[in-house]
């Protein structure tokens, strides 16, 4: 069993946290025990115990030559794990919506916050997008990646990475399309007994979407279609993100709800930096912008990450081509994303890259969110932009 440094450790804190995430009626909540053959990394980085060190890390990491990353991998090596995952399963209302019994989607959030980023909690039929795609009769999982929310915790350095999220994705959905879910339930959990499903939808976020690139290209016959949000393999990707983010240390950031993380977990400083990375809005009335409640709400759930996931996004994960992914795919990028574009993806990338990364899909589109920042599902037009990914699948038989 892997470390189970913040679940067990803190029990009466998960338990609080799982209350105040209050599923809804149609999502059942439940831990998994995903075994992989993980790979532990021996990462040449600074370790980070306290704000001060986050702030050194964060200059050494913006300064490295992103090409090169592989060079602060000292060395590797395989070994058997078996991490928690916390997962949501969310079935379709039953009042005469029109049920894709054969269909459910995957949703893989990103960096800086968890599984809630796709099941907004304000306004729900504006800003979830779990709620969108209920209401057009989908199953739906959403989980929290390793080393985030309710999740297992790992060492940062070692085993809390991106190669490990990947497998732990790929055993997911090979269980999802299997029906075989209750047989891997952590102790303590239950779930109703759930069909095998023969389509998969994978849905990712930024960090998430780049896990879901990784499977597309390595596992890619296990998925039926992708959204890809947030990500558009653009030449500004991430330039100086750590500094810009402010990262500090999480159980210094606020000890009442981040207390039982270990070295190397992050987390945004304050809400300014929150609103510098993931929005955007010309004044307090743009409908395609924010609200003040919108960013409120978004410090209030932001979430810790390791350090070694943050190293993951430079380029550890591998990107294309995909050999064996042959069903349809969706950039859907906000159009001001500071994170992607530094500000402006309007022309910031090619769609012939993006068609050579899945040379067999059925389809490669792009689409732009008019008005939007980075956190697409935070934004006044955030329930059009579900539309038009909802009407993606539909027009390719999903």
């Amino acid at each position: 069993m892997a470390p189970f440094l913040f679940l067990l450790a803190t029990l009466s804190l998960t338990t609080t946290l799982v209350n105040a995430y209050a599923p809804r009626p149609d999502c059942h909540p439940f831990f998994l025990d995903i075994p992989i053959e993980a790979t532990s990394l021996d990462l040449d980085i600074i370790h980070v115990d306290n704000n001060i060190d986050a702030v050194d890390f964060a200059v050494d990491f913006d300064r490295w030559d992103a090409p090169n990353i592989t060079s602060r991998i000292s060395s590797s090596s395989n070994v058997s794990e078996t991490f928690t995952i916390y997962a949501e399963l969310c079935s379709p209302p039953g009042n005469g919506t029109v049920v894709k019994k054969d269909a459910i989607q995957i949703l893989t959030h990103g960096a800086v916050f968890d599984h809630r980023y796709w099941d907004v909690d304000l306004k729900r039929s504006e800003y979830s997008y779990v709620q969108a795609a209920l209401n057009a009769g989908y199953t739906v999982l959403n989980y929290d990646r390793l080393c985030n929310g309710l999740s297992d915790k790992p060492d940062a350095y070692t085993l809390g990475h991106g190669l490990n999220e990947l497998q732990i994705l790929r055993v997911l959905t090979e269980i999802v399309r299997a029906g075989t879910l209750n047989s891997h339930l952590h102790s303590g959990s239950t779930l109703p007994s759930t069909p095998a499903f023969d389509k998969v939808v994978h849905v990712g976020h930024s960090s998430g979407s780049q896990l879901t690139t990784a499977l597309l290209t390595s596992y890619g016959n296990l998925s039926d279609a992708a959204i890809l949000t947030g990500l558009l393999f653009a030449d500004h990707l991430l330039p100086t993100a750590t500094l810009a983010l402010g990262f500090t240390f999480a159980p210094e950031n606020n000890p009442v709800l981040f207390g039982g993380y270990p070295s190397g977990y992050i987390v945004p400083s304050d809400v300014g930096r929150i609103q510098a990375g993931f929005f955007h809005r010309v004044n307090d009335t743009d409908p395609a912008g924010f609200t003040d409640e919108a960013l409120a709400y978004a410090e209030s759930v932001k979430s810790p990450l390791a350090t070694g996931e943050w190293l993951s996004l430079r380029g550890l994960l591998n990107v294309g081509p995909s050999a064996e992914f042959k069903g349809a795919v969706e950039f859907f990028a906000a159009e001001f994303d500071e994170l992607v574009c530094d500000g402006d993806c309007r022309n910031d990338y090619d769609p012939a890259v993006l068609q050579v990364v899945y040379p067999h899909a059925e389809a490669v589109e792009v689409y732009l969110q008019p008005g939007a920042g980075h956190g697409l599902t935070l934004h006044r037009n955030a329930s059009g932009g579900y539309g038009v990914m909802l009407d993606f699948l539909g027009k390719h038989g999903l």
